[in-house]
C-alpha cells in the first residue's frame, strides 16, 4: 500500500483529507477555500477601484476638454505617464488648428531679414511671383512665423470642474494670451529656423564661414571615400551636403558668425529650443499624437526603426521606412539602412557595413540639403500634385533640373528594371491628419529608391556572391510645412536647453541637472564656451539659463539612455521625469545621457543637445529624441549644426 502522510488542520489530525482542506498556506494556516475566497474578493474590490478610476478619469478629461476648448487655443492634453501617446484631450477645431499652423511659412533671408516669402507649396518661387535662388544669393531658406504666438507648455495637478485631481501635461498654441490653473501663455515673437541640417561655408558676401541652409554644390559639406562595394557612387563630393561633425558649441559659434560681429547673437542665434518645440507642437496637433513615427503617418525616415522587409519595400501604402533590397538572381535579401557586417569586400574575410559602399566611414550624409523640399517644389512647379500618392506614379529630375512624372510601369522600384544606376527615384503620398501639397503646404513623406551595382568580388555575409547584383537604397523623407523632421540626417543641434552631470570630488554622481532660458531673450551672446568646470562652478554654457530642475535622485532621469515614461513640460518638452516609455508610446520620447561619461571627480559638464536621430546609428528615431551623452564641445560625426532667428524682420 502506498504511503500516506499525515495532514494538519488547527492542531489536528486530518485523516483522510479533501484537497482544500489539505492544503494550507505556511503562514496564515487558512485553506485553499478561504485563501481563494479571499483572493477573488482582493480581485473584485481592486477591479472595482480601476473602474471607479477609470470613470472619474474619463469625468475629468471631459471637463478639461471643455474648459480647453473654451480658451480659443490649439492643443492636447494627456495624464502625465498615459502609455498611450495619442491625445487624451484635444481643443481647437480643424478649421481653427490650420489657420494657426498656416502663420508656418518657408522663405529666404538674408543678414537677419526676410528676403522672399516661398509661394504655397514651392520652394523656388515667391508669393508674388518672383523666383527664388536658393544656392543662397537671396540668403538662406527658413522656416518661419509670421506674427506673435502665445505658447503654454504645462505639466501641472489640476481638477477640472466636476472632475477628480490630477498630473495633466498641456501643450497649446494661440494667437491671444491666455491661461489655465493659473499657468499663462508666453508670448513668442515671430522667428525664424533653419530647416535641417546645415552646411559651413564662406558665400559671397560672407565675412567669414558660417552656417547656412542652401542648396549650392560650390558649398562643400562633409564627404568621406565610400568602400570599393559598389562599381559607381551618386554621392562623389561633398558639394549640396550638410556639414558633420558639428559640436553643440561649434553650432553656435556657426550660428553667430553670420552676424556683422561674431561676439553677437543678433540677428542670428543658434537653435532655439522652444522655435523648435513650437514647429514639433504644431506637427502633434495636426496629427493628435506625439508618435509621428508611425509608418503611416511620417513614419521612420532615414533611420533604422522598422526597417524594410518584403512587405513595405515598395507597397501601395507607401510605408515610410528605410532600408536596402538586395537583388543577385533569383535570390533577395532586405537589410536595415546601416547593413551592418552585411557584405565582404572582394579579396578580404573580413565583415563591414553595406552603407560604407556611399559613406565610407561617415555613416551620416545621405540626402543632399532641401532634398526632397526641392522634389516637392518640381512637382508643384509642374502641375504634378495630382499624381502624388501612388506607387505607380515615379517622379525624378530631368537633366533640365525639371521634375518628370513617370506613369507608364517602365520603372520598376522592386525589382529595379527600368532604373538607371545611381539616379534617384521618388514615390511621395500625403500624410494622415495633415493639410498637404493640394492645399499649397508642403508636408509630405518622400520615398526615394536608387538602384546601385555591386562591384565583382563582394559578397553577402552569408558568402553568397554578389557579382551581377544590385543594391537598392530606399530612403524615406518626412517633411511637415518645409521643415525636415530631424530624423533623416545627424542629430540637430539646439541650443538654450541642457543636461548637467556632476561628481563630488570623491568620483560619485550627484543629480543630474536640467537647466533652459525662460525666454530667448535671457540666452546671451557667447564668446568663451566652456562647459567643464570644477566643483559647482557655473559653466559659460550655461549663462542664461534661468530655469534649473535638480532631479532628486542619482539615477534620474535615466542611468544611460531609454525612452521616456513621464516628463516635465514646465521646462521643456525634453525635460525627463521617468524612464520606462518605449518607441511610439507615452512621450515617444528618448534620452541619452550616461552620467558617467567624459566626467572626472570634483566636475560639472555640460552635455551638447542633439535632437532626432542619426540615419545610421539609432533607431530611436523620434523629434522628441535628445542626444546628451557627449561634451558641449564635442564634435562626433553624427552632429549637425543649425541656427535661428528669435527677433525676425518682415
Amino acid at each position: 500500500m502506498a504511503k500516506i502522510n499525515k495532514l494538519t488542520k488547527g492542531g489536528q489530525t486530518i485523516y483522510p483529507a479533501t484537497t482544500t482542506d489539505a492544503v494550507v498556506h505556511p503562514t496564515t494556516r487558512k485553506n485553499l477555500t478561504e485563501e481563494l475566497t479571499e483572493l477573488n474578493k482582493r480581485i473584485l474590490d481592486e477591479t472595482k477601484r480601476a473602474q471607479a478610476a477609470e470613470e472619474a478619469n474619463a469625468t475629468a478629461i471631459e471637463a478639461l476638454a471643455n474648459e480647453l476648448e473654451a480658451l480659443g487655443a490649439c492643443g492636447f492634453a494627456r495624464v502625465n505617464g498615459s502609455a498611450d501617446p495619442d491625445a487624451q484631450v484635444t481643443f481647437g477645431n480643424t478649421s481653427k488648428l490650420r489657420s494657426l499652423a498656416s502663420h508656418l511659412h518657408l522663405g529666404v533671408f538674408k543678414n537677419g531679414k526676410l528676403l522672399k516669402q516661398c509661394a504655397p507649396g514651392r520652394l523656388t518661387q515667391s508669393v508674388d511671383g518672383r523666383n527664388i535662388a536658393i544656392d543662397g544669393t537671396d540668403g538662406d531658406v527658413m522656416n518661419f512665423t509670421d506674427c506673435d504666438l502665445y505658447y503654454l507648455r504645462t505639466t501641472m495637478q489640476y481638477t477640472p470642474q466636476g472632475g477628480t485631481e490630477g498630473e495633466y501635461n498641456i501643450v497649446a498654441l494661440s494667437l491671444l494670451p491666455f491661461g489655465i490653473g493659473g499657468k499663462q501663455t508666453k508670448r513668442i515673437r515671430p522667428f525664424a529656423i533653419a530647416p535641417g541640417g546645415c552646411v559651413t561655408a564662406k558665400l559671397e558676401g560672407d565675412a567669414r564661414n558660417c552656417a547656412h541652409y542652401v542648396y549650392n554644390k560650390n558649398a562643400i559639406g562633409t564627404y568621406t571615400a565610400p568602400l570599393n562595394i559598389f562599381k559607381k557612387n551618386y554621392k562623389t563630393s561633398g558639394g549640396g551636403y550638410p556639414t558633420l561633425n558639428v559640436s553643440a558649441v561649434q553650432s553656435i559659434k556657426n550660428a553667430q558668425a553670420k552676424n556683422a560681429d561674431e561676439a553677437t547673437n543678433r540677428p542670428y542665434m543658434g537653435m532655439y529650443y522652444e522655435f523648435y518645440e513650437i514647429i514639433t507642437c504644431l506637427m502633434s496637433f495636426e496629427l493628435g499624437t506625439w508618435a509621428h513615427t508611425r509608418l503611416n503617418l511620417f513614419g521612420a525616415g532615414c533611420t533604422m526603426l522598422d526597417s524594410v522587409n518584403a512587405t513595405t519595400f515598395a507597397d501601395s501604402a507607401l510605408t515610410a521606412n528605410s532600408g536596402w533590397k538586395v537583388i543577385i538572381g533569383d535570390t533577395v535579401k532586405y537589410s536595415n539602412l546601416l547593413g551592418i557586417n552585411m557584405v565582404i569586400l572582394a579579396s578580404s574575410t573580413n565583415k563591414t557595413n553595406l552603407i560604407n559602399g556611399i559613406l565610407g566611414s561617415s555613416w551620416v550624409g545621405l540626402l543632399e540639403i532641401m532634398e526632397a523640399q526641392r522634389l516637392l517644389d518640381g512637382i508643384s512647379k509642374a502641375g504634378l500634385v495630382p499624381k502624388i500618392g501612388s506607387i505607380g506614379n515615379v517622379f525624378t529630375f530631368g537633366a533640365d533640373g525639371n521634375v518628370q512624372c513617370i506613369t507608364d510601369g517602365s520603372v520598376n522600384l522592386s525589382t529595379g528594371a527600368g532604373m538607371e544606376a545611381c539616379k534617384h527615384y521618388y514615390v511621395v503620398r500625403n500624410v494622415p491628419g495633415c493639410e498637404g501639397m493640394a492645399d499649397g503646404v508642403m508636408t509630405a513623406v518622400v520615398n526615394s529608391y536608387t538602384k546601385m551595382e555591386f562591384i565583382d568580388g563582394v559578397k553577402w555575409s552569408d558568402n553568397t556572391v554578389l557579382d551581377g547584383g544590385i543594391g537598392i537604397l530606399k530612403r524615406s523623407v518626412p517633411i511637415y510645412r518645409g521643415w525636415n523632421l530631424p530624423i533623416e540626417g545627424g542629430y540637430r543641434q539646439m541650443d538654450g536647453a541642457y543636461y548637467i552631470v556632476r561628481k563630488d570630488s570623491e568620483g560619485n554622481n550627484l543629480p543630474v541637472q536640467f537647466r533652459c532660458a525662460s525666454d530667448v531673450s535671457r540666452v546671451p551672446a557667447r564668446t568663451t564656451y566652456s562647459c567643464r568646470v570644477l566643483g559647482n562652478e557655473e559653466s559659460d554654457m550655461e549663462r542664461g539659463l534661468d530655469l534649473k530642475k535638480e532631479y532628486p535622485g542619482l539615477n534620474l532621469p535615466v542611468a544611460n539612455e531609454s525612452w521616456v515614461k513621464k516628463s516635465d513640460y514646465n521646462f521643456s518638452l525634453f525635460c525627463a521625469e521617468t524612464a520606462g516609455g518605449g518607441a511610439r508610446n507615452y512621450e515617444n520620447a528618448f534620452l541619452f545621457i550616461n552620467e558617467n561619461k567624459d566626467i572626472n571627480a570634483n566636475e560639472r559638464c555640460i552635455r551638447g543637445s542633439g535632437v532626432g536621430c542619426a540615419i545610421a546609428y539609432h533607431s530611436v528615431a523620434s523629434a522628441r529624441t535628445l542626444y546628451c551623452n557627449a561634451l558641449a564641445d564635442a564634435d562626433y560625426n553624427l552632429f549637425v549644426g543649425s541656427f535661428s532667428i528669435p527677433f525676425i524682420e518682415l
